[in-house]
This record gives structure tokens, C-alpha cells and sequence, in this order.
């Protein structure tokens, strides 16, 4: 799981009217496979990219002297772009499930107190779409499949935070919850650097939040085939969720 865009303050949402957070489903047995074919694409002579991927770093404007993709010309970032995201999109068994949170209406709630909430309930209905999704393909194979969430490393403060949050919200016997009885191990945190996984997520964050900021309906319409549906009311509040409703 990854987030697009920020939270703003309260009476700033002006700036960041959404805040997104994807998680992108990676069955165990093609994690290896994924990994190798993500190295390989960025060793390709056309591309030779050495670092961390990130949504941003394909924009144009960005000079960050942390961008590994500044040597390479607009065309050549798009095009390893979509090579990247073809990772996800050829393969059906690879899905998506993510919160839109819009920003403005979310600081209205009275239970939406402080930054921290905001994005809290946009990761937990985030969440609860991977267990349902868990839920989905048990019933489908007939025996029970597990679930591990992987998330990128924040800041000490931050990490801790989230992991207690992570813990009350799946302990907690509630009927305002769902039952995570599909998840394995606490949330483990890890720098995204180190995480194939992550970085795709980062990529599926920021498509689907370009998509809805920027008005840009190409992104989502490339990775709709791989967001979590419902098979008549397709993928609105099954794979995506428009928080608050």
C-alpha cells in the first residue's frame, strides 16, 4: 500500500482537494517474478535507471536531484512508465483496491479531529476492500487465503502511529469494523527503495489520483481490468471507495 498527493490542514483542502491511498494485491507465488521482469526493465539500455521509482519523478517539471529518471528525455519516461504498469496490467491475477478521500468533505465529520484521522479512515476502508478481496477468492478456492500488508516507511513518529492504529483497527470486535481474520502479521513498514511491491503501489497511487485531481480518465480506464469489481455495479465502492459518501 502507497498514498498519492498529502492531507492538508483543515481549511487548506483547497491545495489537495484528494488524498489517496492503493494498495495493489501481488499473489506470493509471482512476487519473485514481478521483482526480476521491474529490475530488468529499468536495466534496458534505453532506459538504465538506477534508484527508487516514483510517480512523481515522471513528471516533467521534476529536477529532484534524487530522480534517477533525469536523464532521460519526457518520451523515454513515459514510455518506461507504462512499461512498468504493463507489470500489473498483464496479469488479471494482480488487483487493486484504494480510497479516495476528498479532503474538504472529510474535515466536515465531526469524528475528523486532526491529520491523523484523515488519513487513517482512508486507510482502513483501504483496508477492509483487501479483506474482502481475501474473502472473495477463499470462497472462490474453497480454502481460506491469507494477506500481508506491506507499507512504505514514513518517519519513527509516524510508523508508530499507524502500527498501533493497524492494530486496534483489526483486533477490534466492533460492528462499525470488519473482521480481518484474512490478514497474517502486523503491518510491516519498509523503505520503499527496498520494495518492488511498494513502488508499484506508489505507481497504481498515482495514477488513480492524476486521474481524479487532473481529470485525466486514461490512467484509471488503463488499470480498471485490475481494480477489484463487483460484476454488475463494477469497481465504485468495491475496488475504489469515494470517502466520504
Amino acid at each position: 500500500m502507497d498514498e498519492s498527493s498529502h492531507v492538508p490542514a483543515a481549511g487548506k483542502a483547497h491545495k489537495f482537494p484528494y488524498f489517496l491511498i492503493a494498495g495493489l494485491i501481488i499473489p506470493d507465488a509471482q512476487w519473485k517474478e514481478i521483482a526480476a521482469e521491474f529490475e530488468r526493465i529499468k536495466a534496458l539500455p534505453g532506459y538504465r535507471v538506477e534508484g527508487e521509482i516514483k510517480w512523481r519523478y515522471f513528471g516533467p517539471d521534476n529536477n529532484d536531484a534524487r530522480n534517477p529518471l533525469l536523464h532521460l528525455p519526457i518520451a523515454k519516461r513515459n514510455a518506461l512508465r507504462l512499461a512498468l504498469l504493463s507489470l500489473i496490467t498483464k496479469r488479471r491475477s494482480c488487483r487493486i483496491v484504494a480510497t479516495k478521500s476528498d479532503t474538504a468533505r472529510a474535515w466536515e465529520l465531526p469524528y475528523v479531529k486532526n491529520k491523523a484521522d484523515l488519513y487513517h479512515f482512508t486507510y482502513k476502508q483501504t483496508l477492509e476492500r483487501f479483506e474482502y478481496f481475501l474473502q472473495d477468492i477463499s470462497r472462490i478456492n474453497g480454502a481460506e487465503q491469507r494477506g500481508m500488508v506491506i507499507c512504505d516507511h514514513r518517519g519513527r513518529d509516524e510508523d508508530r502511529i499507524l502500527r498501533d492504529y493497524h492494530a486496534e483497527v483489526t483486533e477490534r470486535l466492533s460492528t462499525f469494523t470488519s473482521d480481518f481474520k484474512h490478514l497474517v502479521e502486523r503491518v510491516m513498514l519498509t523503505d520503499s527503495q527496498h520494495s518492488v511491491g511498494v513502488q508499484l503501489a506508489d505507481l497504481c497511487a498515482g495514477a488513480l489520483c492524476r486521474s481524479y485531481t487532473k481529470d485525466e480518465p486514461y490512467w484509471l480506464e488503463m488499470l480498471r481490468s485490475n481494480i477489484r469489481a463487483h460484476p454488475i455495479k463494477g469497481i465504485d465502492g468495491y475496488g475504489v471507495v469515494h470517502w466520504p459518501k
